[in-house]
């Protein structure tokens, strides 16, 4: 099921920077090697990535969820060379609004966000008590995120970024309903042998994973992935433009 709901970009609104000067080109190297970059003086930067993962990106939609448009949305690649029209570093949050203008502008993109439900895990403060660490941070960090065969680590994450990061490396769909505010500091650690942190869905080790990651959720944090159907943010492009040279 798919119904229509605004798509918060988790920025406030005192925050209007746009990208002064960008560049927009097909990625023709052809190595698949894809890399993203925010420098401290304000540039942002990506190698390799097809729309759809920008989208995903400036969206923060987890993996697979950016649907519709043309095919060349997920198969053409593309280098991004932007800069802040004020210098200095920003947060990931911060830079999403920006985002989605410069994609909007470069790709002539008519883009929908809706809700899709599925079955997935509802994240929930367990008996309705969650041991978490406030975080004195300001501003949402959701790079500082974490997964290892050790544990998870972030440091200024919110409830929402913490579950779609768990969907996202987990392999199934997670929502936020803890219904906590505010920034966290999270750890949780656990030991897994050979590579299941990296693991992909439907593989053994990821299933290995999933268990120690809800046990220990639950255990050490007081939050609890409850099987239920769930609502996940979706971007949906109904039209969209492959850029132009002159624009750049």
């Amino acid at each position: 099921m798919l119904w229509l709901v605004p798509l918060l970009l988790g920025t406030s609104l005192c925050w209007a920077q746009k990208f002064e000067v960008a560049s927009v080109r097909a990625n023709v190297a052809n190595d698949r090697i894809v890399t993203v970059q925010l420098s401290p003086d304000g540039r942002f930067t990506a190698r390799g990535y097809t729309l759809a993962l920008l989208l995903q990106r400036a969206y923060a939609v987890r993996y697979g969820y950016v649907l519709g448009g043309p095919g060349w949305a997920y198969s053409d690649r593309f280098d991004i060379a932007a800069k802040a029209s004020v210098p200095g570093r920003f947060t990931e949050a911060q830079l999403r609004p920006m985002l989605v203008d410069l994609l909007a502008e470069r790709f002539r993109l008519k883009v929908r966000t809706v809700m899709k439900e599925e079955p997935g895990y509802a994240l929930e403060a367990s008996r309705g008590v969650a041991m978490l660490t406030r975080s004195v941070e300001g501003e949402e960090h959701p790079d500082t995120a974490r997964m290892t065969n050790e544990g998870f680590t972030a440091q200024g994450i919110g409830m929402a970024t913490f579950a779609r990061f768990l969907g996202n490396k987990l392999g199934v769909p997670v929502a936020d309903e803890t219904e906590l505010p505010g920034l966290y500091d999270i750890r949780v650690r656990w030991d897994l042998p050979g590579p299941a942190a990296n693991a992909q869905p439907g593989d053994e080790a990821a299933d290995t994973l999933r268990a120690v990651a809800f046990r220990a959720v639950e255990e050490q944090l007081g939050l609890k992935l409850k099987p239920k159907r769930v609502g996940i943010p979706t971007v949906v492009i109904d039209y969209a433009e492959k850029p132009r040279e002159s624009d750049n």
